[in-house]
């Protein structure tokens, strides 16, 4: 069965429209999707997706220094031996050797364009900033995750963004979630704070500090029953019985 794609002229769909039967159609649709909405008026530079626009996992601006922080927070989740490769893959598309291992991703603007989102988070954070996002595979919740970076290509924030209904709800339960995080102790763990609370192109928008990502490590140094138990602290406790 076919699946929608966006239509011709008009409002577009949302990002997290399908595009075809192709696999590799939903990334490509997702990603263009996802650039419309954060740079309504086309971007104001070129952008690559990584490794492809068919099977992207994130688009980057393709010149500066948001390149390497980009991919370089991209492989501080993975494997070693992935890390390895995304680090080299990211000092090569900074040097300009972008193909095979990257594809530039092109944008329209739209006709009734208005500010990019680049420009409001640069007035939020007070410095210029570049802009990436991540490519996730199709699911119900999938919602645009916008990473911004500072000039000198740190990561400062994430920008999470509503485009449905059900995303809508989603960001605005995460933003709820994070403020009441920024009042109580949560013992161990430490939450990122809210930058941004608010709405952009008719759907919320919640601006969360950038924290270092942690390496992989083996399950039974992550102290889980203690991180489980600060989560739960977090919040009411009732004791119920089991049947």
């Amino acid at each position: 069965a076919q699946r929608p794609v966006a239509p011709r002229g008009g409002r577009r769909a949302g990002p997290g429209v399908m595009a075809g039967t192709d696999p590799g159609g939903d990334r490509r649709q997702f990603a263009v999707d996802v650039g419309r909405l954060v740079h309504p008026g086309g971007s104001p530079e070129p952008l690559v997706a990584l490794p492809d626009v068919r099977r992207a996992r994130i688009v980057l601006p393709a010149h500066g220094p948001a390149v390497r922080g980009g991919l370089s927070r991209l492989a501080a989740t993975h494997r070693p031996v992935e890390r390895v490769a995304a680090r080299a893959v990211a000092a090569a598309v900074a040097s300009g050797a972008r193909r095979p291992l990257a594809e530039r991703l092109d944008l329209d603007a739209a006709a009734d364009a208005g500010p990019g989102l680049a420009q409001r988070l640069a007035e939020l954070l007070g410095h210029p900033v570049q802009l990436g996002w991540l490519v996730s595979p199709p699911r119900s919740t999938r919602k645009p995750v916008v990473l911004v970076f500072a000039p000198d290509g740190t990561h400062r924030a994430l920008a999470k963004l509503g485009a449905d209904p059900l995303t809508d709800e989603l960001v605005r339960r995460e933003a709820s979630a994070l403020h009441h995080l920024e009042e109580v102790d949560t013992g161990p763990l430490r939450a990122p704070r809210v930058l941004h609370d608010g709405e952009w192109s008719g759907h919320p928008i919640v601006v969360q500090e950038a924290l270092a990502p942690l390496p992989p490590v083996r399950r039974e140094g992550l102290g889980i029953a203690e991180v489980v138990e600060a989560v739960a602290l977090t919040g009411e406790i009732t004791v119920a019985p089991l049947a």
